[in-house]
């Protein structure tokens, strides 16, 4: 009978799209299954052939494999979910094989409980729960929808669920991604706010936008065209027609792609905001050079770069003038694009006092080396004042070199190094040599990278023990010592030391943490998506388990999710396992 138990729930398996779906289906398919289950074994009994004691019997056997499923669910949400529905058949055996029996009666009157639930509710509420939990611990995509539908607000599940649907788009199940975007469209629908974020930062987009790229990323292109025609804000508007183009050139329809572009340069022109209409104006310059339309594609940057020209904000033009370097850079136009990005670092010479300096002095730097001048990138780094997002830039130029370039790259991180020992303040020390370590662990180099962690705690902690009389200095070197742990941190965890991170856990609990940063857990889910990024998705899983705030858990597990799904990873054992005890950490509504 177990056999044919699995066949059954097998074949009927749901899959999950909202909790109420599940729980009304699930329902209805274990009672057919236990029809099957009665016709199939010869146990379907009419009248009152059956005895109390027979009946007594199947109670008993139910209330066992009711004891062994709670004792699997230590393990296996899975293993227990066969038990359960095994114990599920024995009490409608009793109902259906034995109805004058006392238990039948007691049962039907809910007197009878197992543990505390009355076998109706067993059936009914409890099992589809845990059905809920073996998936979750099979798949971080389903993981994400147990805590997508029990925990978040629309605001943040419509983000969620779609991550959640383009992951299972990926994986080959187009019914349930369907499914969620139609979800994620009907909450987008109810909201008539879209907010306004930089105009650079163009993949922060409204609900009905991210729907319309949804749409778009998973094939639906005539819907996402409709779907981008609610979006009223005509910044969006355009942009999300623009990526729409080119998910039409991707599948070689250059004409509508084209078309559309078209339609998103019309939209441009009702957007009053210059630096909005200049950023649009970006993007449709991609979309027509990637659809193979180049002259007109230049022809948009050259009225973005005229509209920057009389922009107010020296940032925003910097922002605009090192993506139009590297818009020609891409189309082979390489002094094209030295030209712009010095034209950046000039106007950022006559920015003395701007508090984004060093930002833009990052940017500036890391983007000469993405148009094929990384030696020019490392020079500049290297003259910036700030030494941490000197640092950072280093490490992200040498990031940028494919690896037939291992002279260069050592070149650049040597010279990070050199830098990096030159600093007079120990804990911006400690924060370079963890990020140079950080890269060492990318580049499969664990043990070089715990040589300099060693060296980076030794002056973290040095750090702390100084004293700081002015106030104003307390504060930052307070943010230095938070930079430094949370990055001494994610470092570890890159080379495989998660201990390191037991540890901070331990610390903080015990009162011995340097800063709040232990409390807020925002390092510990960046370190987590860190290594999601770097396809370390048992150790990105492995840190989930430690978070505590569900809408983190769930940034991970999407990131998770849609990383494994492109990479087309399966789930191992141990992945397995964090997932185990994630879903069995979500408390269901």
């Amino acid at each position: 009978m177990t056999d044919k138990i699995h066949n059954l729930i097998s074949k009927h398996a749901l899959t999950r799209t909202s909790e109420i779906a599940l729980l009304n289906n699930f329902t209805v398919v274990l009672k057919k299954l236990t029809l099957c289950l009665l016709l199939i074994s010869g146990l379907f009994i009419s009248g009152c052939s059956g005895t109390d004691n027979e009946a007594s019997k199947t109670f008993d056997d139910a209330k066992k494999l009711y004891s062994e499923g709670k004792e699997l669910e230590k393990t296996s949400y899975r293993s227990a979910l066969q038990k359960y529905v095994e114990a599920s058949v024995k009490l409608d055996e009793i109902t259906s094989g034995y109805p004058k029996s006392k238990i039948a009666a007691d049962i039907a009157n809910g007197t009878l409980k197992l543990d505390s639930m009355t076998p109706a509710d067993f059936s009914e509420k409890f099992i589809p729960v845990i059905k809920y939990r073996a998936d979750a611990e099979e798949s971080p995509s389903a993981c994400a929808l147990l805590y997508i539908s029990n925990f978040m607000t629309p605001e943040s599940k419509i983000p969620a669920t779609i991550k959640t649907a383009i992951s299972y788009h990926l994986n080959g199940d187009d019914k349930t991604a369907e499914q969620l975007i139609s979800q994620a469209r009907s909450m987008a629908d109810k909201q008539h706010t879209e907010g306004r974020f930089p105009a650079y930062l163009t993949d922060l987009k409204p609900p009905k936008a991210k729907v319309a790229e949804a749409l778009a990323k998973t094939g639906k292109l005539d819907e996402a065209v409709k779907a981008a025609g609610k979006i009223a804000n005509p910044f969006y508007k355009s942009v999300v027609l623009s990526g729409i183009a080119v998910e039409y050139s991707n599948i070689k329809n250059n004409k509508e792609a084209v078309k559309i572009l078209k339609e998103a340069c019309k939209t441009i022109e009702f957007e009053k905001d210059l630096t909005y209409r200049t950023f649009a104006l970006l993007e449709a310059a991609r979309g027509f050079i990637k659809t193979g339309a180049p002259k007109e594609g230049f022809r948009q940057l050259k009225e973005a770069e005229k509209l920057n020209g009389i922009q107010n904000y020296v940032s925003d033009r910097i922002l605009v003038l090192k993506d139009i370097a590297v818009i020609y850079y891409k189309s082979g136009k390489k002094d094209e694009a030295v030209k712009y990005l010095e034209q950046a670092g000039s106007l950022l010479t006559k920015e003395k006092d701007s508090p984004w300096k060093s930002f833009l002095e990052y940017i500036i730097a890391i983007n000469y080396a993405e148009i094929g001048l990384p030696d020019k990138g490392t020079e500049a780094a290297l003259k910036m004042k700030d030494e941490t997002e000197a640092n950072r830039a280093l490490m992200m130029i040498e990031s940028k070199l494919s690896d037939d370039k291992a002279d260069q790259k050592t070149k650049v991180v040597k010279a990070a190094l050199d830098k990096a020992n030159k600093s007079a303040n120990p804990a911006i020390k400690a924060f370079c040599l963890a990020n140079i370590a950080l890269t060492y662990s990318k580049e499969g180099a664990a043990d070089s990278a715990v040589i300099l962690l060693e060296q980076a705690e030794k002056l973290n902690q040095e750090a702390i023990k100084r004293e700081i009389k002015d106030k104003k200095e307390q504060a930052k070197e307070h943010d230095r010592q938070i930079a430094a742990e949370a990055k001494i941190s994610q470092a570890y965890a890159a080379a495989g030391k998660y201990g390191r991170i037991e540890k901070a856990v331990k610390e903080n609990s015990e009162g011995k943490a340097i800063s709040e940063v232990w409390f807020n857990e925002d390092w510990l889910t960046d370190t987590a998506l860190m290594l999601a990024d770097n396809s370390d998705f048992t150790g990105a899983l492995k840190l989930a388990e430690k978070i505590k705030t569900p809408l983190n858990t769930v940034e991970v597990l999407t990131a998770v999710a849609l990383k494994m799904a492109e990479k087309k990873t399966p789930v191992n054992e141990e992945m397995k396992k964090s997932l185990h005890i994630l879903a069995g950490a979500m408390p269901m509504n």
